[in-house]
Order: structure tokens, then sequence, then C-alpha cells
């Protein structure tokens, strides 16, 4: 009779010599329990054994161990004596400081029920699962419980996420149904920055503190910083991206160069043959905005010259985009995205500096023709050339349409005054050819997410203030510089004096802060003569000399002789766009 677990011998009843039967259970016992073995690696058994020495016999065994391979082999009283193992024995391997379990067919590293086995004095595992929560090869320790506590030893307690290269990742992630929600932390750089997603793909940076400075951002804030303007829609960089501003040309059409199709958009044509007509329309765009630009060839110019081109331009202000930091190792990726619709064909987009000696060009071909479709594109930062962080152009993007072969580059950066390359289909060719641009979006991209996001329609009143520190005027925002009207003129009146001649003056302040002191035109409200004011009292227009600054513009008008008083009115337009 033996025992059912290790097979220890009973001792019977009115047994002779039961000193025998217990002293091979004790020996068994002394083999077994606190089970520690020297070696598991050995075929052979070592020549000179040490009473009591174990050793777990490996694989293909000879001479003593054969046939006992992955038994407990223990030299006892001057012999072998062999234990073949349950399953779930546990032994601790001396030369390996390792624990093995058999498994009821072989010995393998120890292991939790879903952890990791691992080696050394202090237990290392390569995973630990606790509470049934499943660790796998990135998340090696996984814990399913209500709360952690992490609690001091004695007085402080630090938390580290320590990272390899700033390129790399530290950051806390919250999830929801192990979609991402909100990280804080430092993502990409060693900028600390807090950022949410409302699906685990598309991200919004909240906060960014510079990790140079200190200084902290807002880039989708009211609070502002880091470009973010004035209203949530403001993390897109381009001013007056849905085109609903347009205070110097209203929805009149030119053949001129270098027009303003709406506030921060012109359009620039040079072509010794081809003439254009260009107007903002109102045509809705998928995303809602009202208007959109409208390029039409009128005279078409098959063979452009080398130094010809047609595109549709906007400049950024240098200070608006210092968090680009382009020019430098840390320069960050960009994404351009725009409303495109016009003829087949290939077209391009390009980014430059103030000097224009760096340029970005990327082409484009529209899926189908005279459709609406939005054009996305990833813009690498560029880590050379110098890029204005003041109030000068920061940088400059252009929708080209048409260039001749003196701007014609590569795609990607490169030095120089490249606007396509040799591939840019002429927009010019064809007489009658429409194009229509709108819906404009220009973003930072740190995370290298590489999609914009969604696209909003800016808050009118915030985007108009964001155009007036370019362009403002006393005329109504629907009225055109020059229209004949006395409607928000302004005026300079004065009761009693000689019929000496007058010299008279008054103080304009702007309704927001101008980038430079801007140039100052007046409008006889009476004839729309530029460079003029109106002298009610002797019904006649009279020159006006202005000293302007970068707050206010001052305005000194003279000429009038009415006796009794005098009465000057006048429009004006202040102009300190890059």
């Amino acid at each position: 009779m033996e025992t059912p677990n290790l097979g220890l011998p009973y001792i019977m009843a009115a047994q002779s010599q039961k000193h025998v039967t217990h002293n091979e259970a004790i020996r068994a016992l002394d083999a077994l329990v606190q089970l520690s073995v020297l070696d598991r690696g050995l075929s052979t058994p070592p020549g000179a054994p040490v009473e009591g020495a174990r050793y777990i016999v490996a694989a293909s065994p000879t001479d003593a161990w054969s046939g006992h391979a992955g038994h407990i082999a223990a030299w006892q009283d001057g012999a072998w004596i062999f234990y073949p193992p349950a399953e779930g024995w546990i032994a601790w391997i001396a030369d390996e400081n390792a624990a093995v379990v058999w498994s009821g067919s072989e010995w393998s590293a120890l292991t939790t029920s879903e952890g990791g086995g691992g080696s050394g004095p202090d237990a290392e595992f390569d995973t630990v699962s606790i509470n049934g929560a499943a660790a796998d090869a990135t998340n090696r320790l996984s814990l399913n419980a209500p709360a952690t506590l992490l609690n001091h030893a004695g007085n402080g307690h630090q938390l580290k996420i320590n990272k390899a290269t700033a390129g790399d990742t530290a950051s806390l992630l919250y999830q929801t149904g192990f979609s991402g929600r909100a990280e804080m932390g430092l993502t990409g750089d060693d900028d600390c920055r807090f950022k949410v997603s409302p699906n685990g793909a598309t991200w919004y940076e909240a906060i960014v503190i510079d990790k140079d400075t200190g200084a902290v951002s807002f880039p989708n804030s009211t609070s502002g910083g880091g470009g973010g303007g004035s209203s949530p829609s403001q993390r897109n960089r381009w001013i007056n991206g849905a085109l609903a501003i347009s205070q110097q040309n209203i929805n009149a059409s030119a053949t001129t160069d270098a027009y303003y199709v709406a506030d921060q958009l012109s359009v620039h044509r040079v072509t010794s043959a081809g003439t254009i007509t260009v107007q903002r329309v109102q045509a809705v765009t998928p995303g809602g905005a009202a208007d959109r630009a409208r390029v039409t060839i009128t005279t078409a110019d098959a063979s452009l010259a080398a130094g010809e081109y047609l595109y549709a331009r906007t400049r950024l202000e240098g200070q608006s985009v210092a968090d680009f930091r382009w020019g430098s190792a840390s320069a960050r990726q960009a994404i351009l995205r725009f409303l495109f619709k016009g003829p087949a064909g290939t077209y391009a987009v390009r980014l430059t500096n103030s000097a224009k000696n760096r340029s970005y060009v990327a082409t484009f071909s529209p899926a189908a023709a005279n459709t609406d479709q939005i054009i996305e594109l990833v813009i690498p930062g560029d880590t050379s050339g110098t890029w204005l962080t003041t109030n000068g152009i920061g940088i400059e993007i252009c929708i080209v349409l048409a260039c001749g072969s003196t701007f014609q580059g590569s795609t990607g950066w490169q030095a120089g005054d490249i606007l396509g390359t040799s591939g840019v289909s002429n927009g010019m060719g064809t007489g009658s050819a429409v194009f229509e641009l709108g819906e404009f979006g220009f973003y930072i991209d740190p995370d290298a997410i590489g999609s914009a996001p969604l696209w909003e329609l800016p808050d009118f009143a915030s985007e108009l203030a964001r155009c007036q520190r370019y362009y403002e005027k006393s005329y109504a925002l629907d009225t055109a510089p020059g229209a004949l009207t006395q409607t928000g003129a302004t005026g300079l009146f004065c009761v009693g004096g000689s019929s000496a001649a007058y010299l008279a003056g008054v103080t304009i302040p702007w309704k927001v802060q101008k980038r430079v002191a801007p140039t100052v035109t007046t409008y006889s409200f009476a004839t729309g003569a530029s460079g003029k004011i109106r002298d009610i009292m002797n019904l006649a227009d009279v020159n006006a000399s202005l000293e302007s600054y970068e707050y206010q513009a001052l305005m000194w008008a003279t000429n009038s002789t009415a006796a009794g008083g005098y009465n000057f009115q006048w429009h004006w337009t202040a102009d300190a766009r890059l």
C-alpha cells in the first residue's frame, strides 16, 4: 500500500521490520520535499555525487539513468533512486537560479495561469497577468481591478515613464473600449502635450508646453496661443478659409493681376497672350461654406513662355506659424486641404518662405473633371532655410494652375523659387475653362497623423477680426472702396472761425491692431476719388495728407476757406497685407 500522491509506503499492521518501511518513506520525503536540484542538463550520471544530491534527468539518458528521462534522480545511501514527477511538481534549478514546473510531459519555466516566467533571484517575469487580465508582448503587465494604489515607502513616491529618444513616446493614454480618447505626456518630441480624440484615430491638441521656454499654447482653444486663433475653428491657420470676407472687391469680377478675390486670397497671372476673369461666387461647398473663388480663362495661352504662370496665393504671418518650427531639426509636419473643381489634368501646390529660396512642391490630379473634390496633402516640415517667425511672411501657399519652365523643378523640398514640375498642366491653355477653389485648411500635424481634422466653418466675427489685422475700411462690409456713399464716412466738423484757410486733423483708431503701419488711402464719399476728402462746406474734393501709425491713423485735411466753420468727410482703407 502506498500514498496516492508521493507513493510513500504504508506500515501495515503486524508488519515486521517496520523501520525499513518507515525509513523508505523518510528517504523519499527527503528527496522530494522543498525540491531543489543541482542540474537538469545531464544525460549521464555524474562521477562522484555527494549524498543527497538531486538532478532532473535530461533527454536520452545513459548508464544508470537510462530510461528515466525527466525523473528526479537522487543519490541516496550510495545508489541512484528515481522519482517520476507528477503534474504540478515545482523544482528549483540551482545552476540556473530558476524555478521549473512539470506539466505532465516536460519541465518548463514556472508560470502563473496567464503570466510569464523568468529567472534570477528576484523572480523576473516576461509578462505578469493579475486577476484574469491578459498580458501580451506589448502590455506585459496587465491588471483587472477597480483601482490601483502605488503607495510611498516612507516618504514620497514617483511614477517614472522613460523613453529612449526624443522621437519616441512617453505618455499616459486613456481609452474607452480600448480606443484612445485622451493622452498626455511626451508624444513624438520633448514638449509636454495634452490631446483628445473622438474616435482613437483623429487627435486634437488642447495644451502644448514648450520644453525650452515653458510657454503654454492652446492650439484649439479660445485662449489662443500657438496660432490657434480666437475660436475653436481657428486651428486652421489659413485665414478666411471659407472666403466669407471680401472687404476690397466684394463679388466684383476683374481681369487684373494680383487681384484679391477675397481677403487673404489673391490670384496672380503672368502671360503674354492669355487673359482671365476672377471673382468670388456664391456656391455652397461640401463643407457648407457659401463662397468660392472662380477663375475663368477668357483668352487662352496655348504655349506658356518660360517665365509665365497662373496661381492663387495666400500668405501667413510668421508669428502665426512659428510653432511649425520650419528651418530647424524639430520641424513639424503640416496638412494642406482645399476644394478644387476644374478641368482634368495635373496641378500643383507650392509652399515657400519669405526669401523664396526654399520651396515645397506637390502635384495632384482631380479624380473627375469639373467636379467638387477635396484635395488633401501631407507637407513634411522643412529642416533647412530661414523661415520668419516675426510679422513678416512666414509661409506662402500657392495653388498652381500653370507654370513655365523657369519655375519648374521636382516634387518635395528644394532650393529656389519653384512653382511646379514639368508635368503640371497648362491651365491657361483652354479658353472658357473654369477653375473653382475654396474651403481652405492648413494645419500643424505634430503627431504625424497624416490627415486633416474635420473642416469647420469659421466663426464669422472672429474671422473678420483676423482679416482686419491686414486690411480694414470705413465702408460697410458689403460696400467696395470708392463707392458713392456717406454711410460710415469719417467726419471732422467745427463751427465758428474766420474766413481764413483752415488746417484741421482727426485721429482714427483701428478696429484691430495692424500687422505693420498700414498704407492709408482716402476716398471722397461724393465722387469716389482716391487721395481726396470731401469739403462739404465748399462742395469740393480737397487733398489730404496722412501720417499713419501701427495703432491709429492721423489724417490732416487742408484748403477750406468757408467762413464760420468747416465740415470734412471721407472714407478710407488701411492696407497692412503681407
